[in-house]
């Protein structure tokens, strides 16, 4: 896909998130808070069932916070932290109608905390709120507003600006002024907010790519923004802790603790990584006493301290299920087996020239090289239809002694693949024949294809090296008497990326005293092959 083409059709899926975002905003204002409530809760409880991989994140990282608790109890608070992410949509949109309850005797959002603000305004000198993605974190900062406190917040500025200036004009509407992170002006805004004796609200419970220190958060280090307690430093002021959860009866409690004390030690660097921790815990004392009101599906633990072993990490990313995968080759199996050899080659040429589209990197191989992809990819889905005597009729060995003489020898054989022609249907072929055979195969990246093409090698007879320790584990296959396939050719970006890691077969071959013999797979027709092999003088390992 051209870059054209690709900015083409990135504009139109931000045109429909926008035109979708634009039109839930609208619905939104129109239904009853009530009623919004509760469709609100209906679609965080589907998100929860159909968002498989962040149903997955969330209860990963519930379990590490929580290892105590039951399967049980972890999946009902996932499940409700969903349908309260539901909730709070509705109630942003409904922003008059909760404050118009502020001075009623039932509101819809209670305060506490405010003579902490008043006392802070008095000494003239502002002050710093840290809080987290609790609850309606955008209803609690209206709500510190419309309560007398003058605010700003720092924000991330969102991929689409039409999004990020729908969003902002919201929260200049209630009050609750935005600051875009890593604006040049940033810093600059913040003294002088400050100076004004107004207050600065930041987030600090998400790993994001801003500088910051490792500080614990429930019992593992996580990266955390060090800036709120590096201004308070600069500004010489105590943070406030902003926070807020769902009560009972419904509706919110937004409270503001006294400012906590800030370590003095004289080393700035340490009190620093002291405060951002004080701040930290505080954070996950609320937490874990409303644990439904936090967004368990953000990767928390994300980055990890230099040097720490990789079995150390808290909470490694949970793999994707492979059902798409599962069902696609299901469908595509039971689409293609039925067909002549004839039409399925002509159905794997149409998947090749679709795939020289859709990958421009890959252009430079040419258009052959794809269609020979395609009919491969076609190959391997139509496996099961190749069996003995499919080996026995359509694929025809030529200088099949050459391999004979070479394994007599007791020193193992290292076959190289010059061509991308049928190299996985040849290796079949010679497994058919008895021969023990490896290859030296590059891991792809998708997981679920990685080891589908792992087991379909395996199922014919042929085992995969790993990539990271190919060449070792090249070397002792070769010196317990076996062969090894690499690739090399006409293509070898293409071929390598395909089937083998780059390993250089002359300094393999006179490293195990093995002899070097050339495959050539040819594609004779549709379903035929004629494979020829061909001992390479040139790559003979001298004689020791």
């Amino acid at each position: 896909m051209t870059n054209r083409r690709r900015k083409y059709f990135q504009r139109l899926k931000n045109n429909l998130i926008f035109h979708a975002a634009r039109g839930a905003v609208a619905a939104a204002r129109v239904i009853p808070l009530s009623t919004g409530l509760k469709i609100g809760a209906a679609i965080g409880a589907a998100a929860w069932r159909l968002a498989g991989h962040e149903r997955r994140l969330t209860l990963l990282h519930l379990k590490v916070a929580f290892p105590e608790w039951t399967d049980a109890e972890r999946l009902a608070v996932g499940r409700e932290s969903f349908r309260n992410l539901g909730r709070s949509f509705f109630e942003m949109f409904h922003f008059e109608d909760i404050f118009a309850t502020l001075e009623t005797p039932h509101p819809y959002v209670t305060f506490s905390g405010k003579e902490h603000l008043d006392a802070a305004r008095a000494r003239g000198n502002g002050g710093v709120f840290v809080t987290g993605h609790l609850g309606n974190w955008e209803l609690m900062a209206a709500t510190y507003v419309r309560c007398g406190a003058p605010g700003y917040e720092i924000v991330r500025k969102l991929y689409d600006e039409r999004l990020d200036q729908m969003l902002n004009d919201h929260r200049r509407r209630y009050g609750y002024i935005p600051l875009t992170r890593g604006g040049h002006e940033l810093v600059a805004d913040i003294m002088a907010l400050i100076s004004r004796n107004e207050f600065l609200g930041i987030l600090i419970d998400q790993d994001t790519k801003v500088r910051g220190v490792f500080a614990d958060w429930f019992g593992h280090p996580a990266w955390t923004p060090s800036g709120a307690a590096y201004i308070c430093y600069q500004l010489g002021t105590d943070a406030f802790l902003l926070t807020t959860h769902r009560r009972p009866e419904g509706g919110h409690a937004v409270a503001v603790s006294a400012p906590l004390p800030r370590p003095q030690t004289g080393d700035t660097k340490a009190d620093i990584q002291a405060y951002t921790q004080i701040l930290n815990d505080h954070l996950t004392a609320h937490i874990r006493q409303y644990p439904t009101e936090w967004v368990w599906m953000h990767r928390r633990w994300k980055t990890r301290p230099p040097g720490e072993p990789p079995e150390k990490h808290p909470a490694p990313l949970p793999p994707k299920p492979a059902r798409f995968w599962r069902a696609a080759e299901k469908i595509a199996g039971r689409l293609l087996r039925p067909l002549s050899w004839e039409t399925a080659d002509r159905a794997g040429a149409a998947l090749g020239r679709a795939l020289y589209w859709f990958m421009p990197k890959r252009r430079r191989a040419g258009r052959p090289l794809f269609a020979a992809l395609g009919r491969a990819l076609v190959d391997y889905l139509r496996h099961p239809l190749m069996n003995a005597g499919f080996f026995h009729d359509r694929v025809t060995v030529e200088g099949l002694e050459t391999l004979e003489t070479a394994y007599r020898q007791g020193r193992g054989v290292l076959l190289v693949a010059d061509r991308f022609g049928g190299l996985e249907v040849a290796l079949w072929k010679l497994a058919t024949l008895g021969f023990p055979l490896h290859l030296a195969a590059r891991r792809l990246k998708n997981r679920f294809l990685n080891d589908r093409l792992v087991w379909l090698r395996r199922a014919h007879g042929v085992e995969s090296l790993p990539e990271k320790d190919a060449a070792a584990a090249a070397n002792r296959a070769l010196a317990q008497g076996r062969i090894v396939a690499t690739v090399a050719g006409e293509a070898p970006e293409i071929e390598n990326e395909m089937f083998g890691q780059a390993l250089e077969s002359a300094s393999l071959a006179a490293a195990s005293g093995s002899p070097v013999v050339t495959v050539r797979p040819r594609r004779e027709g549709p379903g035929r092959f004629r494979v020829r092999l061909e001992e390479n003088p040139e790559r003979r390992p001298a004689p020791v």
